[in-house]
């Protein structure tokens, strides 16, 4: 059993309004009130705090503060380090700032500065029952040009407890005569692809638009006799045909898994022969049946190095000249479910711009453009009833498309795509990034500056209003290079690499890139969401909605206790060849040595008691509290400790009054002796020695006086969580993306296992997310990772972890914590529970019986998580027997003990 850390987790948002937000109202009148009268910039305000605060950066692990990145034919992007006078290594201001800017966020509950506005969307499993099945033409309406969908082949068809095939009611009447939808290609019916490709004397094309206006090209093929319909709907099949095409499923026998027809679903047909001719009239008198050819991206083309590798179908649809007739039913494509398509696909592009795939032939000059549905697409599509007519609801160019999560439009009353600033906006409005339906600033963003952000339609509305703006009252510098123990401030990345990667680069030129930086993207809830109440727990892709579930707060990435070594940084020699390595990954030639010492100030001016204490927990929360900066925090990269040596402060009155060779700075506190230990130039306007004052007191008065504000705003678990975060002492297991233990086994062959210093432990980093969606008897729902605070407000004493294996029996754990099983004995041995941590839930009473164990939890209902093994409390309230696993033993039984409040867990020995 493998457990490991995550590379991020997720500090929680405070409950509600954001505190000490001002109105914009009061901000842009020109009479500031007492709130307001520090947000300004064009005086100094009386009682406030000017000055300079000094401090020290000590780099921990390799760091690489990125300039820009050089693009590079054929290579890798090389990241160029940021730095001054072409050749010390520094720390830019940007970076620093932004850094600062997260936590000073996060600790206050003030509004997100980014947030990424794309729709949520994720990928249909293939093995989803809903994934799209029906195929469908689009062509232009011959009055309005608007596109019309023109069905083709059914959908699948389920078996019925008659030993029918019934289609879905919401396609009854689209299809005069069945019309199924033929395999080319290997499967479940063992008919070879290769046969197929031998026995085609030509490239077949994809069916497109024709220069005439029709659809083509056509091809026959010889068919069994078509079927009819039982029923006067015309959704129950007759028969199945002459060869039918059914479903598989994987059946399991000695030590082998194979892939069987499952008849519970007939898929479409297989044809009499491998033959398939470029369509003649007199194919007809022959025995064939015109259709037309589809293919995703076929492989007699060069663009067969980029087909999926799972892509194992072509299909030939039949497309007679009865269903090219005027007789033949189409049905509108609403304008919302077009705009849905295009959205989806949209998103794929900016991502890469190969994306999404379109059947080979059909767009010959998009290149790079943007994919757009037009008359001619063979699409697959779903059907529904609206207001009385038969309409397309979703189509798309794949079965296997994407999904989005959707909330009801209540102007509307349809479905409409979120993102993830609608959760946010949820927990409270001024939570999302400045926009023109905010009407507070918040307290980071009266720190750090604000700019307002508009969509499309709010800058079509507002084109001549400038955008609102707020400058920062901080001015960060670049962090500038002091010291060096190793003498050399550059760490050339050949010094990282391992013996196995030295020995591997012998016969290689070029270098070593960063393994994949890319965390998987939202809305991924098993790791980036939580149910609304605050407990944490297993969310399917599907069921992700606002009224639910919530997010889990602000991202943060973990620390190291030791600096990464070079297996953890590079990727494995052995994929150095990959395609796609140039493309999604960069490297990096030399990095900021640990042990390097910079020194960095800020400037602040107007700051109020509050946001002097804010700034300086900011900067050091705690002594054993780490931050990251740079490029590569996922890797470990960028760990850095960073020490306030000097609060300088501008007393405005006295320096005015005074002489004009008085110090700037009237009051100094500052710590060890600056005239030895900083940069000359940070010493030029510190007064002398006897009247410069001792800084850890006034730091700790500081940082108390923003514990209590946070303390007395609720936000003591979020500081609380944030520090555990950024403490290295808190991991205990290895860092690294989910990563599967075992991989599927070829062709139904036994899995094999990801061994985690191979290359095969970076490829595919779906596979954890595939196996832990997929719930099976022993283990339902997958796992998730644990919120650092509980519905209660408690805080987790140590980082969550997850498993590589997707299993039953957890090993055993001690008798509190986190992981998963924590206090279940393996056995049903004597033993005394009482008491006992199980994830955070309490044993309040245990007994044995005949069947085994009975442990009764002492946990308010709605708040158990009992490890992902139970359910949530609205799924085990609807069922009464639920099988799970705590330990090695058998969950058979779920009751609620309402006497006791409690819930109660019968567990059996296995």
């Amino acid at each position: 059993m493998h457990l490991f850390h995550n590379p991020y987790h997720f500090v929680p948002l405070g409950p509600g309004e954001p505190p000490n937000a001002v109105s914009w109202d009061d901000l842009k009148s020109p009479q500031h009130n007492c709130k307001t009268q520090h947000l300004t910039h064009d005086r100094f305000v009386p009682q406030t705090y000017s000055g300079r605060i000094v401090c020290k950066i000590t780099v921990e692990t390799p760091l690489i503060c990125g300039n820009e990145q050089e693009e590079r034919p054929g290579r890798t992007k090389l990241v160029q380090p940021f730095t001054l006078n072409d050749k010390e290594p520094a720390l830019s201001a940007a970076s620093l700032r932004g850094m600062l800017s997260s936590i000073a966020e996060a600790v206050s509950h003030s509004a997100l500065r980014v947030l990424k506005g794309d729709t949520l969307s994720f990928r249909i499993a293939s093995t989803d029952p809903e994934k799209l099945s029906a195929i469908g033409v689009l062509e232009a309406d011959s009055v309005t040009g608007a596109l019309r969908l023109r069905p083709l082949c059914l959908p699948t068809l389920e078996r019925s407890e008659s030993g029918t095939y019934q289609m879905d009611k919401s396609f009854a009447g689209l299809y005069p005569r069945p019309v199924l939808k033929v395999y080319l290609g290997r499967g479940a019916n063992h008919y070879d692809q290769k046969e197929f490709v031998d026995s085609t004397e030509q490239p077949l094309r994809n069916a497109t638009l024709q220069p005439d206006g029709s659809i083509g090209p056509f091809y026959g093929m010889r068919l069994f006799p078509a079927v009819g319909w039982a029923d006067k709907d015309k959704t129950v099949l007759q028969s199945e045909g002459g060869w039918p095409r059914y479903a598989s499923k994987v059946v399991k026998g000695n030590g082998r898994s194979r892939r069987v027809p499952n008849l519970s679903y007939l898929i479409g047909q297989v044809p009499k022969a491998c033959e398939i001719l470029p369509w003649t009239d007199d194919l007809a008198s022959q025995g064939f049946t015109r259709g037309i050819f589809r293919g995703l991206v076929m492989w007699i083309d060069d663009r067969s190095k980029h087909r999926p590798p799972t892509k194992y179908h072509e299909l030939f649809i039949p497309f007679t000249r009865e269903m090219e007739a005027d007789s033949w039913p189409t049905i509108p494509v609403p304008k919302e479910v077009l705009d849905r398509f295009h959205e989806l696909a949209d998103q794929r592009h900016n991502d890469d711009k190969r994306l999404p795939f379109e059947p080979l032939g059909t767009r010959p000059k998009r290149s790079e453009e943007e994919l757009r549905l037009k008359p001619g697409d063979v699409v697959y599509f779903r059907a529904g009833v609206e207001n009385g007519t038969t309409v397309a609801t979703e189509v798309a160019l794949s079965s296997i498309w994407r999904g989005r999560v959707e909330c009801l439009d209540s102007s509307s009353g349809r479905l409409q795509g979120i993102n993830t600033a609608a959760f946010f906006r949820l927990i409270h409005p001024e939570l999302v990034p400045l926009n023109p339906d905010r009407t507070t600033l918040t307290l980071a963003e009266q720190l750090f500056g604000v700019v307002e952000v508009r969509n499309k339609q709010q800058q079509k509305a507002l084109e001549r209003k400038p955008a609102f703006a707020f400058a920062s009252r901080l001015r960060v510098s670049h962090g500038v290079l002091h010291s060096s123990h190793a003498g050399d401030p550059w760490q050339p990345a050949k010094e990282l690499w391992t013996k196995v990667q030295q020995n591997a680069m012998r016969t290689k030129t070029g270098d070593l890139p960063l393994k994949n930086l890319a965390s998987p993207k939202p809305p991924c809830p098993a790791l980036y969401f939580k149910y609304s109440d605050g407990q944490g727990g297993y969310i399917p892709k599907k069921k992700l909605n606002p009224r639910n579930h919530a997010p889990q707060g602000r991202k943060f990435y973990l620390r190291r206790k030791t600096p990464p070594t070079g297996d953890l940084i590079f990727i494995h020699p052995d994929r150095l060849n990959e395609p796609g390595i140039s493309r999604q990954h960069q490297s990096v030639e030399q990095f900021v040595r640990p042990g390097t010492v910079f020194f960095f100030h800020i400037d602040f001016d107007n700051l109020t008691d509050l946001e002097l204490a804010l700034l300086t927990y900011v900067l050091q929360p705690t002594p054993s509290f780490r931050h990251q900066l740079g490029h590569g925090k996922p890797l470990g990269l960028g760990q850095i400790q960073i020490q306030i040596l000097g609060l300088l402060q501008v007393d405005r009155i006295a320096r005015y009054r005074g002489p004009i060779t008085d110090p700037r700075y009237g009051q100094a506190y500052v710590t060890g002796d600056p005239d030895k230990e900083w940069p000359r130039e940070l010493t030029r306007y510190l007064p002398s020695k006897e009247n410069r004052q001792a800084l850890p007191e006034r730091l700790a008065q500081l940082v108390e006086k923003f514990r209590k504000w946070a303390q007395d705003n609720q936000l003591g678990s979020v500081l609380a969580a944030l520090e555990l975060l950024g403490n290295p002492d808190a991991v205990r297991h290895p860092v690294h993306y989910p990563q599967a233990a075992q991989k599927p086994g070829h062709r139904g062959g036994p899995p094999t296992d990801i061994k985690d210093d191979s290359a095969d432990f970076e490829r595919d980093l779906y596979q954890w997310f595939v196996q832990n969606d997929k719930p099976t008897m022993e283990r339902q729902p997958g796992q998730f990772l644990h919120p650092l605070v509980s519905a209660d407000g408690t805080v987790a004493s140590s980082i969550p972890a997850l498993y590589r294996e997707q299993c039953s029996s957890p090993p055993p754990f001690p008798k509190s914590g986190p992981a998963p099983g924590a206090g279940i004995p393996t056995a049903c041995s004597p033993f005394d529970l009482k008491d006992r941590i199980v994830d955070g839930c309490r044993v309040d009473a245990h007994e044995r019986t005949k069947k085994g164990l009975r442990i009764r939890f002492a946990v308010p209902f709605g708040q158990v998580t009992l490890a992902g093994y139970l359910a949530n409390q609205s799924e085990i309230a609807s069922q009464k027997y639920f099988v799970g696993w705590l330990g090695k033993m058998k969950v058979v039984n779920v009751q609620k003990q309402k006497a006791h409040q409690t819930w109660q867990c019968q567990l059996q020995e296995p």
